[in-house]
């Protein structure tokens, strides 16, 4: 991590020594004051300074002296000087883009800006245009005023206490903003609450979609605002690990609600502590937590505290957003004539012992249902062509899996289910010897129907990077596609889970329904 800097003030003017010594103490940045130009070099020797304030007229060494100096030390080679003159003038060496001169009588927001600006370059930016630093040195507010100002274009990774997060810039507007489960304005507002953390700004082409088109001034300013509100609030909020249970008939709820009262009452069916429920709202984390509270408050939902940690029985493989996307999709493709409750996902494997295999995990999930009695000895090859089983999600749809062998010639057979299919699951393993055949079916569903194919090895335990370059030569993947794993043993359900967010994810982002093929 970049070594924290300071700010070094060499001025001759005291009226200006003390009022920018009192900003710089208002913002929590470290300074050192000197009064002549051969201290200011005594400082800069001692310890690299992030910018330099320096009077034109400063004692003892002149500015133009003192900032070729400067520029001879590597270490300090790069360090930016605002020079402070009476009138416009000129200073020999002065750096365009680096270094600023203000004229007396000037503001402290304008002085502010230019250090901020100094303190980003100090941060730690090497040759590639790379930025390092930490929250505690540069707030995130000053962070990304200084991407906006300068239209800096790349991806700025912010590592906290438990999580990793990313925001995405674009010509100096926030384009996307992602953390856990969280995305948009909702991951980007909660960057604002950690109150710690190490930054690092990669100048990159962005290529992810658009999906914050607020002005990033806007931004900016709502998220402080929801930064304060949570702080003046946040003792009032009930506890994270607290239960939460539903007191009344929510149908009985008179309709028109606030859009974030609806979406609360809603998760409650699928989630039962408090951070569950806020982790999961679409809304700013303060949003989520004032309206649970206030409707604990109007009685309609109550908080059973010091549960000592969150519901684990309950399990989620696609969040709300992500519910809604696919059953979106599903009504765009087929909801003029067919039953849009459902959507199919073929699990397309070269022998019945890895379907069941599939089901054996899937049958560890709470939510999960299937025809197969796989305790009373039930054989897979009775159910090789057909429904294995189905698990339930949001809004009372359901995702179906059926069962498929990858043989080309069952593929005429298959058009019967057709119908509402949303993406295939293709099964291998060690032991799979007709890959040829495989990867044929599989390019044959993908032309058929354009759906999204999740890619999966089934194996006791995690494989080798040996074994998963070579399933992926193999099963005719490309070297950037993901090869998930699902793991038998203790890891199972464990796994399962992993690889149908996986796929629940990639379904919601694809957008099959406007794709052709019969």
């Amino acid at each position: 991590m970049a070594e924290t800097k300071y700010i070094l003030l060499a001025l001759k003017n005291d009226e200006d020594t003390s009022s920018i010594t009192k900003g710089l103490k208002e913002n929590a940045l470290e300074h050192v004051v000197t009064n002549d130009g051969a201290k200011t070099m005594e400082e800069v020797i001692k310890r690299a300074p992030g910018v330099i304030i320096c009077d034109v007229n400063i004692a003892g060494v002149t500015a133009d002296r003192l900032l070729q100096m400067v520029k001879s030390n590597p270490k300090t080679a790069s360090v930016p000087f605002v020079f402070i003159a009476d009138k416009q003038t000129d200073v020999k060496g002065y750096r365009p883009g680096t270094d600023t001169i203000l004229v007396r009588p000037f503001h402290w927001g304008e002085l502010y800006g230019v250090v901020k600006q100094g303190m980003f370059i100090a941060s730690g930016a090497d040759a590639a245009g790379h930025i390092r630093g930490d929250l505690a040195q540069m707030s995130l507010v000053d962070l990304l005023q200084v991407l906006h100002f300068n239209q800096k274009e790349g991806v700025l990774t912010i590592q906290g206490d438990k999580h990793v997060g990313k925001i995405y810039m674009k010509g100096g507007q926030v384009f996307n903003a992602t953390v856990a489960e969280a995305e948009k304005e909702k991951a980007l507002y909660r960057f604002f609450m950690w109150p710690k953390g190490a930054f690092e700004f990669v100048p990159e082409p962005v290529n992810v979609p658009q999906k914050i088109d607020v002005p990033t001034g806007n931004l900016l300013m709502e998220g402080a605002r929801l930064f304060d509100e949570f702080e003046r609030d946040k003792d009032k909020f009930p506890r994270d690990n607290s239960l939460i249970k539903v007191n009344v008939d929510t149908a009985t709820l008179p309709k028109g609600l606030k859009p974030a009262i609806s979406e609360i009452i809603f998760l409650t069916k699928y989630y039962s502590t408090v951070k569950e429920l806020v982790d999961h709202c679409s809304f700013p984390d303060y949003d989520a937590y004032t309206t649970i509270r206030n409707l604990i408050q109007r009685n309609i939902l109550s908080e059973v505290k010091d549960t000592g940690g969150p519901d684990t029985d309950k399990l989620s493989i696609v969040t709300p957003a992500q519910a809604v996307r696919i059953k979106e999709q599903v009504i765009g493709k087929w909801g003029e004539n067919l039953n849009v409750n459902f959507g199919r996902v073929f699990v397309a494997s070269p022998s019945p012992a890895l379907a069941k295999d599939f089901v054996a995990a899937c049958s560890k999930l709470p939510d999960f249902r299937s025809p197969l009695d796989l305790k009373g000895g039930s054989k897979i090859e009775d159910f090789i062509l057909g429904e294995i089983g189905a698990i339930r999600v949001y809004g009372d749809l359901d995702i179906a899996f059926y069962s498929v062998p990858c043989n080309l010639a069952m593929v005429p057979l298959m058009i019967t289910f057709y119908p509402n299919l949303i993406g295939a699951i293709i099964l291998m393993d060690e032991n799979t010897a007709t890959f040829g055949d495989m990867n044929k079916f599989k390019e044959r569903i993908v032309t058929n129907r354009r759906v999204p194919v999740l890619n999966v090895a089934v194996a006791n335990s995690d494989i080798s990077a040996e074994q998963t370059a070579n399933f992926k030569r193999l099963a005719a993947m490309k070297p950037s596609d993901e090869l998930n794993v699902l793991k038998g043993g203790t890891d199972q359900k464990e796994s399962i889970i992993k690889v149908l967010k996986a796929f629940m994810s990639h379904i919601s982002a694809t957008d099959f329904a406007s794709s052709g093929g019969a």
